[in-house]
């Protein structure tokens, strides 16, 4: 899946220093997301939410803010499709200034899988509650305003995605029991990320993840692992995708 990593989720830098880090463990901090939303939400390239959009910003919402040139393609084109479908596992369709991401349950996913919808929605603008052409978004979509500032993972599959996107310095809560990254080894071992264990039949995890001021997004699963049980939680079925490369627009 082609795509130019310039308009979905978005995370800056989070504010922590990173002086006594290794130098390949140090991010460049000016990468936001395009793609967790992943999945949003598994998102690109400035240098913070808040410089990006300050404050009391209004987003002129009669202008297309997502042109061919920064959507994601399926095949060989430079240009992605206002409605483009991704392995028969999700859907993305550009508007003016939101996307709506939908996710399938293709002929792959993972049981307990149910489709779900996510409405990004550019910092700047109010939540639509329709599209464009006057039709309803759906009573159970969830929104998100992006650009995304902190996410928490309850697990370690999303890790490799966020550190080859370098966006390390969006991770502000973790479970480091299963993560094998020197990187964030070393950030937990100089408690310059927060951990926290999402140990089976306890709410530790949940309670922590729904709390944090700093997460906006929760990326669980189909199976529900670590959700914290708010509209934060964002389904990330990585290995739905038979080509091995992730679930998520």
């Amino acid at each position: 899946v082609a795509d130019n990593r310039t308009h979905a989720i978005g995370i800056p830098a989070s504010g922590r220093a990173l002086v006594d880090a290794p130098r390949t463990c140090q991010n460049s901090k000016t990468m936001k997301l395009t793609n967790l939303l992943a999945a949003l939400l598994v998102a690109s390239a400035v240098a913070s939410a808040r410089a990006a959009c300050p404050s009391g910003t209004s987003l002129d919402t009669s202008i297309e803010h997502f042109p061919a040139a920064h959507r994601i393609a399926t095949d060989d084109s430079a240009y992605g499709a206002s409605e483009v479908t991704v392995a028969s596992d999700f859907s993305v369709h550009y508007d003016t200034y939101f996307k709506v991401v939908r996710t399938h349950c293709g002929p792959h996913a993972i049981s307990g899988c149910a489709p779900r919808t996510y409405v990004l929605t550019l910092c700047g603008a109010t939540a639509p509650e329709q599209y464009a052409n006057g039709t309803a978004l759906p009573a159970d979509a969830k929104h998100f305003t992006i650009p995304v500032e902190g996410v928490a993972l309850p697990g370690s599959t999303p890790v490799t995605f966020l550190e080859m996107l370098d966006l390390r310095d969006a991770i502000e809560l973790l479970d480091p029991t299963y993560v094998h990254s020197p990187c964030l080894q070393h950030l937990e071992e100089t408690e310059q990320i927060d951990t926290t264990k999402n140990e089976y039949g306890t709410t530790t995890w949940a309670a922590r993840a729904a709390a944090h001021e700093d997460v906006q997004v929760v990326f669980t699963d189909s199976w529900g692992t670590g959700a914290s049980g708010t509209d934060k939680d964002v389904v990330f079925d990585a290995t739905a995708d038979p080509r091995g490369g992730g679930g998520g627009p």
